[in-house]
């Protein structure tokens, strides 16, 4: 079976057995890698951290029974959605949220429920 990493949040701990990325290399965080106070918490200036995941993401390849590209929008939740939402404006959200819904079924956004609008 395969290993599953997943990179650090900002602010997240490193811990012996985490792995950062030097050069092209991946090295295995040991005990003398966390000698100084600054080094055990990932920020901003850290080289990529990743720890062992506790799962593993299912693979979602082609379409599924309803003809839904899965791949696509396994990829685009992970690349837009899959951040720290407390940085999302609303605005920003509800674009990606609708973009995902006119491309799964564009008659959807249609609907009565999505036609309200504000009074002005």
């Amino acid at each position: 079976m395969s290993e599953y990493w997943r990179d650090l949040e900002i602010g997240e701990q490193k811990k012996v057995g985490d792995r950062f990325l030097d050069n092209d290399e991946w090295v295995l965080i040991r005990d003398e890698h966390l000698e100084f106070e600054f080094t055990r918490t990932y920020d901003e200036c850290s080289k990529l951290t990743q720890r062992k995941a506790d799962c593993v993401p299912p693979i979602e390849n082609g379409t599924n029974r309803y003809g839904v590209d899965v791949s696509y929008f396994r990829k685009t939740i992970n690349r837009e959605l899959n951040r720290d939402l407390n940085n999302f404006k609303p605005d920003e959200l509800a674009r990606v949220l609708a973009r995902l819904s006119v491309t799964a079924d564009s008659a959807v956004i249609f609907e009565d429920e999505f036609q309200h609008r504000k009074e002005l």
